[in-house]
This record gives structure tokens, sequence and C-alpha cells, in this order.
């Protein structure tokens, strides 16, 4: 018999979701039960958002779009060649390889994210729509042999930088995320306006460290924070249970100017002194 089986066909769907596009080419090894060849695929369609809800996903916007994708089949892994999303302000880009090991094991991912408004995706995590900003993301994700899952990604925001690398999460164990972490804004106000604070002095703002989560115990080991000049050194164990019965923070606070610190907030009434402390609280 045949050992490759051509994969050729386009097809249109008019319904519910309207009009429906798409296209498959490509080879498949018949007598290797389809688990290697190539196939190329491509979706064009009016709205993302409806034919989510298909799945069960909600919140996804409710645009035209437009997806292409290659897969490379072989008896290790699927290996994913230019994956695309598009919306009408969005693209999302993919490549890498799924493993078929025992709990995915050895798969990695290459993910770009660019969005030229990112508030519109907010149902998609439970809340209403609304201005965000325009938002960049560039990440690794890979699954170790243990089942866990590692990243390397940044999140741009206009003036605001995140980054993040580590165990993010587990596939088989309990979710202890084990991550180092930084965070960078000249755009402060900007973004404690956006959560419904509307106080913050516009002060450049930074803080790194290195998250552990244990159960309900959180551990933010050499934090560094600073706000404007002033500046916290330390670590810090937060019981989450009992109402934090049992947390520890140990830090150093040097701040130049107590009195213009205590200003920016309209505390007047503090001295213009240097404040430096050692604190430990338990």
């Amino acid at each position: 018999r045949e050992r490759a089986v051509v994969v050729d066909g386009e097809g249109e769907i008019d319904g519910d979701l309207g009009s429906l596009q798409a296209n498959a080419t490509g080879t498949l090894d018949q007598l290797g039960g389809y688990s290697t060849g190539q196939v190329r695929m491509d979706v064009t369609g009016p709205d993302l958002g409806a034919l989510a809800e298909v799945f069960g996903i909600k919140g996804f916007v409710p645009e035209p779009f437009e997806t292409a994708l290659t897969l490379v089949f072989d008896t290790e892994a699927i290996t994913i060649d230019d994956g695309v999303l598009e919306t009408t302000g969005d693209r999302l880009n993919l490549k890498g390889r799924l493993s078929r090991e025992e709990r995915l094991a050895g798969t990695t991912l290459s993910i770009g994210l660019e969005s030229d408004e990112v508030g519109r995706w907010a149902p998609a995590w439970g809340e209403e729509g609304r201005e965000l900003g325009a938002l960049t993301v560039d990440g690794q994700v890979a699954v170790q042999r243990n089942g866990q899952l590692y990243v390397d990604a940044t999140a741009t925001r206009a003036q605001s930088r995140l980054t993040a690398k580590g165990i993010a999460a587990s596939l088989t164990g309990p979710q202890e995320p084990r991550l180092g972490f930084t965070f960078q804004t000249s755009e402060l106000a900007e973004l404690a306006g956006l959560a419904g604070y509307d106080a913050m002095p516009d002060r450049p703002f930074s803080v790194a460290g290195r998250l552990e989560v244990n159960g309900s115990d959180v551990r933010i080991a050499g934090f560094d924070l600073s706000f404007d000049d002033a500046r916290a050194t330390g670590d810090a164990m937060l019981k989450l249970a009992d109402g934090f019965d049992g947390s520890e923070i140990d830090a150093k606070i040097d701040v130049p100017d107590i009195g213009a610190l205590g200003q920016m907030f309209d505390v007047s009434d503090l001295p213009s002194e240097r404040l430096q402390v050692h604190a430990a609280a338990r």
C-alpha cells in the first residue's frame, strides 16, 4: 500500500460563527501510524470570541482573526514552525517542540505576544474590558523531566518592565513556584490608577527578589525595593494561613530624606533627616 498520505484540502463553513475558511496541505506517513510527516494549516474567521466559546473558552476578543501553523511530526516530538495568530490589534507567535515523552518532558516553546490594547482581553480573566495600554511579552517555556514548568519571560508596557525566571508551575505535583523576578517602572502613578489607587506619587520604582511558595507559605528572598531615592532590602516569610501568624520580615531601610518622602504622600510634619533602620518583625 502507499506509504505517504497527502493532505491537501480547503473548506468554508457558513453558520452562527460567520464564514470560517480553512486550508491544510502536507503529507503523513501512513505506515508509521501517521506519527511522521508535515502539515500546514491556515484558518481565518470573522469572530475569534465566538469560535473560542465553541470550545468552552470565554472572554476572547470578538474580532476577525487569521491563524497559520506548520506542524512537523516525528516519533519523538511534534515541532511547531512559525505558528501565528493575528486579530485586529494582536499578534501571537509560537514555535517550539511538543515532546511525546511522558509528562511532556523535553517540551520547549518560544512565545511572542504584541497587543495594541491588552485591556480588550480583560473578560478572559473575569474583568470588564478597559484601557490598560499596549503590551509585549517574550518568553520561553520548558517542561522538565519531573513535570515542572520552567519559564524565562519578559513583559513590557510603555515605561514598565517585568521579568520572571524559574519554576512557575508543575504538571504533576503541587503548585509551588520558585521564581526570580524584577519589576521596574517610571509610570507608577498611572499603574496605581489602573488598580484604583489615585494617590501614588509618580516616582521611579523597582523591586527584585526571589519568590518561593510552599503551601500557604510565601517567601520573598533577597528583596531589593526602591522608591525614588529610598531603598529597602531584606527577606520576608509570609504565613498566609491563620491571619499571617508566624510571619517574619527582616529588612534594612534607608531613606535619605524622610521629610521629602512624607511630602510625596501629603504628610508634612516629618523632619528633613536621613532615616536608616534595620528592623526584624515576627
